[in-house]
């Protein structure tokens, strides 16, 4: 069993366990408890789903698969999920090319990526939107606003955003250029096992 259908059976268990439990113990600390337990649970599904798309574009080379769950997990309401389907119908992964759809569907995810990054900093979401300014995906091409997302990433340990700001510091990219920043922070994504990054220092 893959960590994907891991993830996935551990939500459908903790969700199982809660419809179970919930018309045997009334109070209201446990139904307070399991409704905290149900949201984490079905947070744990969707967030898997764009994973498993992306583990079926990248490692399997399954595009078809990759659209579907791209397009669950934004159904869902899934921020990155949205992102991802956005790139799905960019390039045409599993589905024709739809250039309108797409930036319907980066515009939402940029939006929902925004408002979550108002309640609190989160390095994932900082990555997926940084990587929107970066590119262009549903907002204007910004690579300044694409660095500063980067680097408090980085700064919160994702190795991903440690080599993107790297890069960006190595060549002058929505930064002034600083080889000792980009060192710095090719040598600290290296250190979480980040190939690009390795690859990069050992050139």
């Amino acid at each position: 069993m893959n960590k994907y259908s891991l993830f996935s059976l551990i939500a459908t268990c903790l969700l199982s366990s809660c419809a179970t439990n919930t018309t045997d113990k009334g109070s209201d600390l446990h139904n307070s408890s399991c409704d905290s337990l149900q949201m984490s649970a079905e947070q744990m599904v969707n967030d898997t789903l764009w994973q498993l798309g992306s583990h079926c574009e990248f490692s399997l080379k399954d595009s078809a698969s990759a659209y579907l769950y791209y397009k669950q997990s934004a159904d869902m309401g899934n921020a990155i999920g949205y992102y991802m389907l956005g790139h799905a119908l960019q390039h045409g992964i599993g589905v024709e090319e739809n250039a309108q759809l797409s930036d319907e569907a980066y515009r939402k995810s940029v939006a929902m990526l925004n408002l979550l990054l108002d309640q609190n900093d989160e390095k994932v979401l900082l990555n997926f939107l940084g990587s929107a300014y970066y590119w262009g995906d549903g907002v204007p091409q910004d690579r300044t606003n694409a660095a500063q997302l980067y680097l408090r990433s980085a700064e919160l340990g994702n190795p991903e955003t440690q080599y993107k700001i790297a890069t960006c510091y190595e060549q002058g990219i929505g930064v002034d250029q600083n080889i000792n920043k980009a060192m710095y922070w090719y040598q600290e994504s290296a250190k979480q096992g980040w190939p690009d990054a390795e690859k990069r220092l050992n050139q």
